[in-house]
Parts: C-alpha cells; sequence; structure tokens
C-alpha cells in the first residue's frame, strides 16, 4: 500500500490499524474503479493514436490533453494498487 493512504495518520498504532482494516474492507471497490479507470486509460491511448486527429488545426492541443489524461489516470491507478 502507498504511504500517501496513511500520511495523514498520527503514529498511533491503533489508528494506522482501523485505517488499515477499512482499506481492506474497500479493496471491492477500489478493485472495480481501478478497472474503470484501466478502461479509460486505454480508450484515451486509443483515441489518441487515431490519424484524422491529426488533420485539425489544433492537433497538438488534442496531443497535450491526452498526455495529461493519461498521466493522470496512471497516477491514480498506480496509488489503487493495494
Amino acid at each position: 500500500m502507498d504511504t500517501k493512504w496513511a500520511s495523514h495518520l498520527s503514529k498511533k498504532p491503533i489508528e494506522q490499524e482501523e485505517f488499515k482494516n477499512y482499506i481492506k474492507a474497500s479493496i471491492p471497490v477500489l478493485n472495480r474503479l481501478r478497472e474503470i479507470l484501466t478502461k479509460d486509460l486505454e480508450q484515451s491511448s486509443r483515441e489518441q493514436k487515431k490519424v484524422d486527429h491529426f488533420d485539425t488545426p489544433n492537433w497538438e492541443l488534442r496531443q497535450v490533453d491526452c498526455n495529461a489524461t493519461q498521466r493522470t489516470l496512471e497516477k491514480i491507478i498506480n496509488l489503487l494498487e493495494i
């Protein structure tokens, strides 16, 4: 589990254990969210590679937007790996 998940907690072991249990109970929902975001990432990657996007005058802006979207999705997906 990424340390960012528990960085807001005090050093009290009981508080940390309670939070770990809370996360463990949420794993099915977090896994489903990861699946959804992974599909979105794959869709974004496919969209980015479409040739017809290069026919528009602002294709560079589309490329930047796709890159930012993919970078954000990857960051969240990695955080969800518990």
